[in-house]
C-alpha cells in the first residue's frame, strides 16, 4: 500500500498501491463501508508525468461475499502524480460519460469484481452506454 484516504462521508476508503512487486505500477481500490443495496460509481481523475489529464469510472457493487471493492490499474501514473476521487455515488439514470471514457474504465478494471460491477452498472443504463460496456468487456 502506498497511501489510503476515507471519503468525507466516512463511507468509502480510496486505497493507492503499487500492483506487482517489481514494477512502478499502480492500482486504486475503492471500497464501500457498510451495505451497498445496488451499484456505486466513483471518479478518479489524475495526471500522467506527461502532463496528460486522465479520468476513469469505478463502479462498484454490493458484493455476496466479502467487502463490497472495486479495483483498477492507473496507467501512467507516477509517484508524484496529482490524483483526486469523488464519490461513490448512485448510478445515475441517463448517464452522459463520454464513450471514450468508460471504454478506458472498463479497460483498467483489475479484477472480475470490477468487471460485474460494470455488467450491473449495464442493467441501469441507456442503449448507447450497454453498447460501449458490452463493446469493453
Amino acid at each position: 500500500m502506498v497511501l489510503d484516504a476515507s471519503s468525507p462521508d466516512g463511507r468509502a476508503v480510496f486505497v493507492l498501491r503499487r500492483v506487482g512487486d517489481r514494477t512502478a505500477k499502480y492500482g486504486l481500490e475503492v471500497v464501500l463501508q457498510g451495505v451497498a443495496d445496488q451499484p456505486e460509481l466513483a471518479t478518479v481523475q489524475y495526471t500522467r508525468p506527461d502532463g496528460e489529464q486522465r479520468t476513469l469510472l469505478v463502479p462498484v457493487s454490493p458484493s455476496p461475499v466479502g467487502p463490497t471493492a472495486s479495483f483498477v490499474r492507473l496507467d501512467g501514473f507516477a509517484a508524484g502524480s496529482t490524483w483526486q476521487v469523488t464519490g461513490p455515488t448512485p448510478i445515475p439514470e441517463d448517464p452522459a460519460w463520454p464513450s471514450e471514457t468508460v471504454a478506458d474504465s472498463i479497460r483498467a478494471a483489475h479484477n472480475e469484481a470490477t468487471r460485474e460491477a460494470w455488467r450491473q452498472v449495464r442493467e441501469r443504463t441507456g442503449q448507447g452506454i450497454r453498447e460501449t460496456i458490452d463493446g469493453a468487456l
